[in-house]
């Protein structure tokens, strides 16, 4: 007598197909001590499935953006560094990255304190330039309207 390899149930010697399930007599494991016949076939044992642990994150994203940004648009790059602060120290373990979004925010800082300096100096000059007698005076006037500078 042979067991069946899908259903373990017993296949008798003449049949060529698991009476229970249907599948072919070749597929079976012969045994040399047969269960009985109007036992219930055993369930299939399933498979054990490992967990496999979820590596950590090595990059901080908003740190790596802020940086970038911090050339292209400044304000930007400064909420995400700001960003990739607070997430690396959000962590229960220290972001390697966490360097890179302090000295993003420190460029940004720079960069946005420089570009607000060369606003009004900007705005200066164009102030200056519409009380002489300068060749730039009338485009200083027409800045003037244009921002509404008194």
């Amino acid at each position: 007598m042979v067991l069946c390899s899908h259903c373990n149930c017993a296949i008798p010697d003449n049949a060529l197909y698991c009476p229970n399930c249907g599948a072919s007599r070749i597929d079976a494991v012969t045994v040399s001590d047969p269960p009985a016949l109007n036992q219930a076939p055993k369930p299939a044992a399933e498979p054990v499935r490992e967990e496999k642990p979820v590596p950590k994150r090595d990059s901080n994203g908003y740190a790596i953006a802020g940086v970038i940004l911090a050339f292209i648009f400044p304000p930007v790059g400064f909420i995400l560094s700001i960003l990739g602060i607070v997430f690396a120290r959000k962590g229960r373990y220290k972001d390697p990255l966490l360097w890179l979004a302090i000295v993003g925010l420190i460029l940004n800082a720079l960069i946005l304190f420089s570009v607000i300096l060369m606003v009004l100096c900007v705005l200066d000059i164009i102030r200056n330039f519409s009380d002489s007698l300068s060749p730039m005076a009338p485009i200083a006037e027409w800045l003037k309207r244009l921002l509404g500078i008194a």
